[in-house]
């Protein structure tokens, strides 16, 4: 989503049409692989192999993007080539060439706020929540509801995540924020290891576990966090979707100030300024 979002912007600035690179989902399906025709936009381009040869020469190949890829090897790519420095924003960005390349995850609004309203248009769900979904959604939209995103999963497991759990600590804080800003706040809670969150976090308002959605359903968890009056995100893209795309003018998201597990990788761009970070 977030790739997306960046590379919107860049077409649109340079008057040009957005191809969408899917070959490495061919090779991995983490996350359902590649969701954004099914959940969001149904008419995607997609760039065909030769128009990526046609642009990038040798460079195409999947030897190709993986030396360009590497650390010290960014030079192989040419001026149409644009790999992602780090993890703040990087203004260069407003210079490219309208025949570009991007590589990196651009997981920053400040790549593509000047077209929110735009991005918010495309990233509308698809399909409409039925059943046990409809009768929750309800209930959000009835309450003072504040979402709460538990993610493990992956984190526990991938010991090669750059991404740490966040604490119980910082759940607490964050509704004790809550706690003292909103009138009996609802909290309507997302996680993949429910059973986890039950016997480690102490909740004292009313609450609703919600860990029906899995599989090709995850989207409806995004899509009933958008719908709730606030947000507390993890450190996770997942739900931090879920609240940039809550259109609730009044709204309080709380952000993790720590998002990644090394003290070296800064999150200060990922987190929009209007956010309560903890």
């Amino acid at each position: 989503m977030f790739q997306y979002a960046m590379g919107k912007h860049i077409a649109l600035k340079n008057n040009t049409k957005l191809l969408l690179d899917t070959r490495l989902f061919q090779y991995h399906g983490m996350h359902n692989g590649f969701e954004l025709d099914r959940v969001f936009i149904k008419s995607l381009n997609l760039a065909s192999k030769k128009q990526l040869r046609d642009l990038l020469g040798w460079r195409h190949s999947r030897v190709g993007m993986k030396i360009i890829t590497s650390k010290g090897f960014k030079f192989l790519g040419g001026k149409n080539f644009f790999i992602e420095d780090g993890l703040t924003f990087n203004k260069a960005v407003e210079f490219l060439p309208s025949d570009c390349y991007l590589s990196g995850y651009w997981q920053s609004e400040n790549y593509f706020k000047d077209i929110k309203e735009i991005i918010r248009k495309d990233f509308k769900f698809r399909q409409k929540l039925t059943d046990q979904n409809l009768m929750i959604a309800k209930q959000i939209l009835s309450s003072n509801s504040v979402s709460l995103h538990i993610r493990r999963g992956d984190y526990i497991t991938n010991a090669d995540s750059v991404h740490s759990n966040c604490t119980v600590d910082y759940y607490t804080r964050a509704m004790d924020y809550f706690d003292s800003k909103l009138s009996n706040p609802i909290y309507f809670i997302f996680s993949d290891d429910i059973e986890w969150v039950k016997k480690n976090l102490k909740i004292r308002n009313e609450h609703k576990f919600i860990n029906h959605n899995k599989g090709l359903n995850s989207h409806n968890d995004m899509h009933l966090m958008s719908l709730c009056r606030h947000n507390i995100i993890a450190n996770s893209s997942f739900s931090w979707w879920g609240a940039w795309l809550n259109s609730n003018r009044e709204k309080i998201v709380v952000a993790p100030e720590k998002w990644f597990k090394y003290d070296e990788l800064s999150a200060r761009d990922i987190i929009p300024s209007s956010w309560v970070t903890i």
